[in-house]
């Protein structure tokens, strides 16, 4: 096998800032260098290489995937908004559509807190294929009605078993939230170069939040985390992840969830399906043995989440997300889908500019 050293030798690259030429000229694909099963640590990268190996992963496109290698014991499910569903026969075309040929039963009802918006709401899914498929159909199934916008949120609940009943794991989730939120919010854009208008009012930054229960943590029972949450994070649906839906009490997973706020809305399942495997794999990390306090303690130390801007979170900060790839995936095919479209092809939000950038998704 040609290793990636050789191949380096016979790749002609051209500057990563240049978008509008190939990045290499002959027909390497980045999982040539990098295959998708292995891991490699790309956080320790000297510079030459991670300069490399971010041109290739730019000329990457992202496809849809079979599956997302999920746990399935961890279920999910999804609210899709679009907004411009110009008469009351769409949402009659939209129902009738999501009854004929889907095995999960997926609903459609107007949402007021857009121009008329609209959402689909999925029932409880797990990662196999009739979840991708009926994902994909949704998604055509809205096109011809609706579009996504700068206005529009695309929300992902997990039940709360993906994190389990150690109250422990929950300070893990926090500490890691906190650590690399500005990497978060970037990558939950989606397809745009910021935040969605309505952000600051339904899912605002929680890092400064975090670090305070963070920093006066004791030894507490589930139910006094869970009661900690609704004290410290405050209003309903007001956060980018909000723990409102969590009731120690109740045993029904599908109804007591964590709710993911911050992405942008989209009607692509690629960026769906990278979302829900970003989110997933972030949140069963955080019930992994193989967390690192040493590495997130230093990385809130020295981002000191306290001094947090939205604004800030549309920069790039490459070595917050490399560093946080390499902890959380355990194969390069998730790192490469996580860094594609938190990079979006380097570009940076200018104001007053169309926040959607160029695209990263391979058209099917």
């Amino acid at each position: 096998m040609i290793s990636y050293q050789e191949k380096r030798k016979n790749t002609v690259f051209f500057n990563i800032k240049n978008k509008n030429k190939p990045i290499f000229l002959n027909d390497y694909r980045v999982f040539d260098y990098f295959p998708k099963n292995v891991c490699n640590h790309f956080s320790s990268f000297n510079n030459s290489d991670l300069t490399d190996f971010l041109q290739v992963v730019n000329s990457f496109f992202l496809e849809y995937l079979d599956a997302i290698n999920l746990d399935p014991k961890n279920t999910f499910g999804i609210e899709i908004e679009f907004e411009d569903v110009l008469a009351k026969n769409n949402m009659r075309y939209l129902r009738e559509a999501l009854s004929k040929g889907f095995i999960n039963l997926w609903d459609a009802k107007y949402d007021i807190t857009l121009s008329k918006g609209s959402e689909i709401v999925s029932p409880p899914l797990i990662d196999q294929s009739q979840t991708w498929i009926e994902l994909k159909n949704v998604c055509d199934i809205i096109k011809p009605t609706g579009v996504s916008s700068p206005r529009t949120g695309g929300h992902i609940h997990y039940g709360k078993q993906i994190i389990g009943e150690n109250p422990k794991n929950w300070f893990n989730l926090l500490k890691l939230w906190a650590a690399y939120e500005k990497v978060i919010f970037r990558f939950a854009y989606g397809e745009y170069l910021t935040h969605r208008s309505s952000v600051p009012r339904y899912a605002r930054p929680v890092a400064k939040n975090m670090v305070q229960m963070i920093n006066s943590q004791e030894e507490l029972s589930l139910n006094d985390v869970f009661n900690s949450f609704h004290k410290v994070f405050g209003e309903i649906k007001a956060t980018s992840i909000s723990f409102d839906h969590l009731i120690p009490e109740m045993q029904e997973l599908f109804l007591n969830t964590i709710e993911i706020r911050i992405p942008n809305g989209t009607i692509d399942p690629i960026i769906w399906q990278n979302n829900i495997n970003f989110f997933g794999k972030l949140l069963q990390f955080a019930s992994s043995t193989k967390f690192n306090d040493e590495v997130i303690n230093e990385r809130i130390r020295k981002e000191n989440p306290e001094n947090y801007d939205l604004d800030s979170y549309n920069q790039i900060y490459l070595e917050s997300a490399l560093e946080l790839a390499d902890l959380i995936f355990d194969n390069n095919l998730d790192k490469i889908y996580f860094l594609r479209q938190y990079l979006k092809n380097f570009e940076l939000y200018k104001k007053s500019t169309n926040p959607m950038g160029s695209s990263f998704v391979k058209v099917a």
